[in-house]
């Protein structure tokens, strides 16, 4: 069964700062059973914050990354009104153990 839902990436974690997503340090993690729940919640996080996909922000691109011993998600969004973001997700939980 999957630990994270979209309100508990929009909160503080308990180190007191804030997982906001925007880079590898500040990286979403995802606990997810499997690669397909693990993706619809880094798909449900996005929409928390910026609402419907493809009407609100649209997906632009996404990367496999391996950084310091564990594995992201790198989601390049485009919303709405232009503006470019990228969000980093920690997806070590479900994707290392698939290998």
């Amino acid at each position: 069964m999957s630990h994270s839902t979209p309100h508990d990436l929009n909160l503080p974690d308990r180190a007191a700062s804030r997982r906001d997503g925007l880079s590898l340090a500040t990286a979403l993690i995802i606990y997810a059973e499997d690669s397909w729940a693990g993706v619809k919640l880094e798909y449900e996080a996005i929409i928390a914050r910026h609402g419907q996909t493809y009407q609100d922000w649209t997906p632009k691109a996404q990367y496999l990354l391996w950084e310091n011993n564990r594995y992201y998600d790198q989601l390049q969004i485009t919303l709405s009104d232009g503006q470019e973001l990228t969000y980093f997700f920690d997806i070590t939980d479900f994707y290392a153990p698939q290998i």
